[in-house]
């Protein structure tokens, strides 16, 4: 693989390592900005990443996810912190405060912050960077969740309403 990889390089085409296998094998393209994606041509192995141009001075800050859609600019002189406030401002839809907000929960991360925006004709995670197509709503707390099954949520709830059963109480 590596001597393909070499002339992909040369030709201008972005590899990264694998978040997987490790390798510097994981070709990068991007989906439709700040989405990115990248699959591994040794492992297969394929991710998502978000990538926001520094509000300072334009460098290409990659979203990590330890932190819920938390990022630093690589420019050694600027070093701008960006988090998921930023990330919402810049890429989430206008708000009127009279109508039901149009940022949903992420059922593949669960973060406890609305952090799902419509993105394209489908919905994406500024956390987790996970694109979903649809959205649901809890049976028991009414939370609009991206890539939520609903089933059974009337009685057991979901990840954001402490459970509808008190399964522990007696």
């Amino acid at each position: 693989m590596k001597p393909r990889i070499d002339v992909e390089i040369s030709n201008g085409v972005e590899f990264k390592s694998c978040h997987f296998c490790g390798c510097r094998a994981a070709r990068v393209e991007e989906a439709s900005e700040p989405l990115y994606q990248s699959s591994c041509l040794v492992c297969e192995a394929r991710s998502s990443d978000l990538r926001v141009p520094c509000p300072n001075c334009g460098e290409g800050i990659e979203v990590g996810f330890e932190g819920p859609g938390e990022g630093t600019c690589p420019n050694e002189d600027c070093e701008r912190e960006i988090d998921l406030a930023y990330l919402l401002e810049k890429y989430g839809p206008v708000q009127d405060p009279k109508e039901e907000s149009e940022v949903i929960y992420c059922a593949s991360c669960e973060h406890n912050e609305e952090c799902v925006i419509p993105f394209n004709d489908e919905y994406l995670c500024l956390c987790c960077a996970e694109r979903h197509d649809f959205e649901e709503q809890c049976r028991y707390c009414g939370n609009h969740i991206a890539g939520f099954d609903p089933e059974g949520s009337a009685a057991f709830g979901c990840f954001m309403c402490s459970h509808a059963i008190p399964w522990d109480r007696r």
